[in-house]
């Protein structure tokens, strides 16, 4: 399981690492125009799977771990098929429904006739390949849906590379984004046909009872997608697809601060699901204290570094007509690093056993996001958007943290966390003073990027900061290796 989870946290990594390039080398291709147009088409085929497939492949995939676990594998392959077959119908249906709404009131997207056939494609793509990724996770192999989904980015980010190198245009770079996604899934499809087989029959009678226990799963696709796209439609809405690529620009951005709670989440949520099999909640109470701490100190230099240079990081990595973005990116920033904490409190629930909690939660959220968006973006352009998104990440915060607070006690020890906090203090006056000194940006970045990760470990070192649990963790994620024994070698030093 701890393999598992470790390659899951690398192939998340690498996710990130690799999106986060393609995205910066995408903006330096195409307008800001083009690329909010991009973005608000991509996030419309996503909300139009979780809208229009019904939770057909979630559904499939409960379907498919569930008579896995009773050991019936002939009707695992009977679900797959027919999953597979309805996913199809409903994805043929939902073009041909599409393509009439845009035919008849044609402004309702505002999307050129190329952008709506990238939207149709994405749409077919990812409705008909994310069922595959589902699928493998039924089959409790997470870590190769993860390592497929690192291949999208990857893939995408080379294929930029040789397309910009030969100056093709963006119509050209969408049909590269819609292939690279196609080649997510296609390795998907292979895995599971050649792994498990797919020679199910085709049983029609299954398929109520898959709508039946999709349709709920409905509220948790679509609020999840509301939650970070309300604000892209609300931009739309009231400004132009320019701003919705700032907007974009600036959210992909601050997506670094979720690295490190996705992939640390990656590793603990199986062990956390153990340990309330067990009843172990002085175990899990002892696990959720550490992973607290452990986010609360990852993050808190990336949001220091997001806080005192947003525009120079908005102009080094995109261009300079991104850096109007700056406060939005503050914070949005600051909500990302909320939306870390809540997803610990948001695994918690979910580890035991209550998952409907949290699709009310997210529905709460999505609600909230919605209707600050509608509000906000009207009077205050994408800062009201990134207000919006900060606003619905407390009330999750807030109400996820009541929650878990009733399944398990969350103890947060106040000694360790001001140490942390004394840690990032001590540094930062290094950092004004680098930043009111130097007038090259990307200098004063580079600069302050390096005094303060060594100054922030040596200081968390002498405060003797870490835990045993950091030892443990080291050895999960890089195994008995050399590289292993030298981390592990220091970190004992800072070991309280």
């Amino acid at each position: 399981m701890l393999k598992s989870s470790s390659i899951v946290f690398v192939a998340l990594i690498v996710t990130r690492f690799f999106g986060f390039l393609f995205n910066s080398l995408l903006t330096k291709n195409i307008t800001q125009e083009e690329y909010g147009s991009y973005t608000f088409a991509w996030s419309t085929a996503q909300l139009g799977v979780g809208l229009l497939l019904l939770g057909i492949s979630p559904a499939t995939a409960y379907f498919v771990a569930f008579n896995r676990g009773k050991g019936d594998l002939e009707k695992v392959k009977t679900y797959t098929k027919t999953g597979f077959l309805l996913v199809v119908v409903l994805v043929l249906f939902s073009e041909l429904g599409f393509a009439a709404v845009n035919r008849l009131y044609p402004n309702i997207f505002s999307l050129k006739k190329e952008l709506i056939l990238f939207m149709l494609l994405m749409f077919a793509i990812h409705g008909t390949g994310f069922f595959f990724n589902l699928i493998i996770s039924g089959y409790r192999k997470p870590e190769m849906g993860s390592l497929f989904g690192a291949t999208t980015p990857i893939v995408s980010y080379f294929s930029l590379i040789v397309l910009s190198s030969f100056g093709f245009g963006f119509y050209q770079i969408l049909i590269s984004i819609a292939a690279s996604l196609g080649v997510q899934y296609i390795l998907c499809a292979l895995y599971v046909v050649k792994k498990w087989g797919f020679d199910g029959k085709f049983q029609p009678e299954l398929t109520k009872g898959l709508i039946k226990f999709g349709i709920p799963l409905i509220f948790m696709d679509v609020s999840n997608g509301l939650l970070w796209s309300a604000g892209i439609y609300a931009i739309k809405f009231y400004d132009s697809f320019a701003n919705v690529g700032i907007f974009s620009a600036a959210s992909m951005i601050t997506g670094v601060m979720l690295i490190f709670p996705q992939a640390l989440l990656s590793i603990f949520s199986p062990v956390v699901s153990e340990l309330f099999g067990k009843g172990d909640k002085e175990k899990i109470e002892h696990i959720s204290s550490y992973i607290i701490e452990r986010l609360l100190m990852l993050s808190f230099p990336l949001i220091a570094i997001l806080l005192l240079f947003p525009e120079g990081i908005l102009k080094i990595v995109f261009t300079q007509d991104y850096s109007s973005g700056a406060v939005t990116m503050q914070i949005l920033s600051l909500s990302a690093f909320l939306t870390g904490v809540y997803l610990f409190f948001v695994t918690v629930i979910n580890s035991s056993g209550h998952p409907q909690q949290n699709s009310k939660l997210m529905f709460i959220g999505a609600i909230s996001n919605v209707i600050s968006s509608i509000i906000l973006v009207k009077y205050f352009g994408i800062t009201g958007a990134s207000m919006a998104s900060l606003i619905s990440s407390i009330i999750i915060l807030a109400i996820s943290f009541r929650w878990a607070r009733q399944i398990v006690k969350v103890i947060i020890y106040r000694d360790r966390v001001s140490k942390i906090i004394i840690a990032l203090a001590s540094v930062l006056p290094c950092i004004y003073l680098v930043k009111l000194f130097l007038t090259n940006l990307f200098q004063a970045f580079i600069l302050s990027l390096v005094i303060l990760l060594i100054g922030y470990f040596i200081i968390l070192m002498l405060l003797k900061t870490f835990r045993e649990d950091d030892i443990a963790l080291v050895r999960t994620v890089f195994g008995e290796t050399k590289l292993s024994a030298a981390i592990i070698k220091t970190l004992q030093k800072g070991i309280s």
